[in-house]
């Protein structure tokens, strides 16, 4: 019962899916900077103010994501514990939101330093890389339920 009613607690104070523009930045962030990086075309000082804002997004959401899943693992124990502390439940589900808002935050910033030190073409491209991908993801893993 308490592991139903934590993962109904989760699904709902969970962070929405990104869409392609939020995504975008992830491409750029997620191990494959020289590929893109190169399909973009960056100039040396867009790659160095890029790779600087993935550093410093990537080394905050270290401690960020740590906070999270403090904070799911504190409403868990409140909810698993003989006696419910209903104020103390609260409590741990607002720090897991704020927990999950920042990691939220996190992400737009770096999607903005991003977006900054680009073209409005270069975004775009950017932007339609992640889409592509998307969908190649999407016929992998239908390929695979088959």
């Amino acid at each position: 019962m308490t592991t139903l009613l934590l993962s109904v607690l989760l699904a709902v104070t969970a962070p929405a899916t990104a869409d392609d523009t939020l995504g975008a930045a992830s491409s750029l962030a997620s191990g494959r900077f020289e590929a893109v990086a190169e399909a973009l075309q960056l100039t040396p000082a867009q790659r160095t103010s890029v790779s600087d804002a993935v550093y410093a997004a990537n080394a905050a959401k270290i401690d960020l994501e740590a906070r999270a899943e403090k904070a799911k693992l504190e409403v868990k124990h409140l909810l698993g514990a003989p006696t419910l502390d209903e104020k103390a439940v609260l409590k741990a589900t607002d720090a897991l939101s704020a927990a999950e808002s920042e990691l939220r935050r996190n992400r737009v910033q770096l999607v903005i330093a991003v977006r900054k030190a680009l073209t409005a073409e270069q975004w775009q491209e950017l932007v339609a890389i992640r889409q592509e991908r998307r969908a190649e993801r999407r016929a992998d893993k239908d390929e695979d339920d088959e």
